[in-house]
């Protein structure tokens, strides 16, 4: 899926892969979304996990650069956020954004009620 193609450090991902968000034993289907064009095709994404007791974990949020802009991606995590909500399964929803996203998830993940909760850094040297 080439939502992430525009993003650092992204590259294809393999069908494989994108199986594996689904079909693993930490994967909560019930409560991730997918928004699908008329020929069934994924436009917009929230895939979700659950590896703490009662912590949902949103793993992966995208859009394909065709469908931005449309608000996809944020009827995918209101919709996923209803599910785990009405799920009674769920004490918290978390997730981890790049900060300096350039599709803008920041501000995304704050208009459905995210907040900032911890900062990370990464730092980085070479091997020489």
């Amino acid at each position: 899926m080439p939502s992430f193609r525009d993003h650092w450090g992204s590259a294809q991902t393999a069908p494989e892969s994108w199986h594996d968000h689904w079909a693993s034993r930490s994967a909560r289907m019930g409560v991730s979304s997918v928004a699908l064009d008329p020929a069934g095709r994924p436009l917009a994404y929230a895939l979700c996990a659950e590896w703490v007791d009662r912590e949902l974990y949103v793993n992966i949020v995208g859009t394909v650069p065709s469908a931005r802009g449309r608000g996809l991606a944020r009827a995918c995590l209101e919709h996923t956020i209803a599910r785990a909500s009405a799920s009674g399964d769920y004490d918290t929803i978390e997730l981890h954004v790049d900060s300096a996203s350039p599709a803008g998830a920041t501000r995304l993940y704050e208009r459905v009620g995210f907040g900032l909760d911890k900062t990370f850094a990464a730092y980085e040297r070479a091997a020489g």
